[in-house]
């Protein structure tokens, strides 16, 4: 549902919640980190979660709900994937017969909306909730015997012990299409075995992670720890799969284009070249199963997976689909 409406900062603004400053500065780090603006502001303590889940709602006519007062039955939760509820954020809220009500932390993330629906096989009504009672919900509703949480929680830094992809580690035998399971150190000690960050380093990069979200890739780069072209041969390796220098990778750009702009864009993901059968894709974070998925699904095809820096990937994103007006 298209809607000409105001953006959140100026109505926060409008509302007296932050100031234009506060909004200056947000906006200016939001540029540097990726991360979304509420998640900034919230970080930043210029707004808590409350406000702007509130002001989100206006903007975008949806209700906000406070799950504190609201009662989700587990069965109806439980409706979703664990991992599409952790992946987008979101939570079945209730069951309306021929729809579902989502809580989401973002409701304007149209392509998540989308694939929720999808799973669900309904049409969803959406809300607006908060992103710390959306998570205590999602993991108390998916709690696991024995108290384990699974690789998509995890915060520590490492990658997910689950590896997408064609490139087999010794020993392992995938069936076609399938994840490969891969024994394997964490990143940051691989970076600190190889001399490129320090220990102290990689603690003071753990604990902005835990605080802002970000991978910690994206945070060591950030903080001038490592280059991207230092941390993608580790993770290359790490994962078992090939690091590709995009200055010295012809790309077919017939080839490129194959994959919608949107989703190039969204997963950090270009296809580099088409094998016939596979395609290789060149990706900043190849340990994203739901993006891997995502990307197959597109192409139609099964794909090799390739570890390429942000910065080139995107230098060629917009080289190769020259800014369209698709997304």
């Amino acid at each position: 549902m298209a809607v000409e409406r105001m953006q959140l900062g100026d109505l926060l603004i409008q509302q007296k919640i932050v100031t234009p400053e506060q909004l200056k500065a947000a906006t200016e780090e939001q540029q540097c980190t990726g991360l979304k603006l509420n998640r900034v502001l919230v970080n930043n303590g210029f707004a808590t979660e409350e406000q702007i889940a509130a002001v989100q709602s206006k903007q975008l006519g949806v209700p906000f709900i406070n799950l504190k007062q609201f009662i989700v039955h587990a069965s109806t939760a439980r409706t979703l994937q664990e991992n599409l509820a952790r992946r987008f954020l979101a939570l079945v809220l209730e069951d309306r017969g021929n729809k579902y009500l989502v809580g989401m932390e973002d409701p304007a993330d149209l392509f998540a909306s989308d694939e929720i629906a999808r799973a669900l096989g309904k049409e969803i009504d959406l809300a607006v909730v908060t992103k710390t009672q959306l998570l205590q919900e999602i993991d108390r509703f998916y709690q696991k015997p024995g108290g384990g949480q699974g690789a998509a929680n995890k915060s520590d830094g490492s990658a997910s012990n689950v590896l997408p992809g064609s490139s087999d580690p010794p020993g392992a035998k995938p069936q076609k299409g399938e994840a490969v399971a891969v024994e394997k150190m964490r990143l940051g000690d691989l970076l600190v075995q190889q001399k490129i960050i320090s220990l102290e380093q990689i603690k003071m990069a753990s604990e902005e992670q835990k605080r802002t979200g970000l991978k910690i890739g994206r945070v060591l780069v950030h903080n001038g720890f490592a280059t991207e072209e230092q941390i993608a041969p580790v993770l290359a390796k790490q994962l078992n799969i090939p690091y590709i220098n995009l200055k010295q990778f012809i790309i077919d750009a017939a080839a490129a284009r194959k994959l919608p702009e949107n989703l190039a864009r969204r997963f950090r993901a270009l296809v580099l070249e088409d094998r016939g059968s596979k395609c290789l894709v060149g990706m900043e974070d190849p340990t994203d199963l739901f993006a891997y998925d995502a990307i197959a699904r597109a192409l139609r095809k099964d794909v090799d997976l390739a570890v390429v820096t942000k910065t080139q990937l995107l230098q060629e994103i917009d080289r190769l689909y020259r800014k369209t007006n698709e997304i």
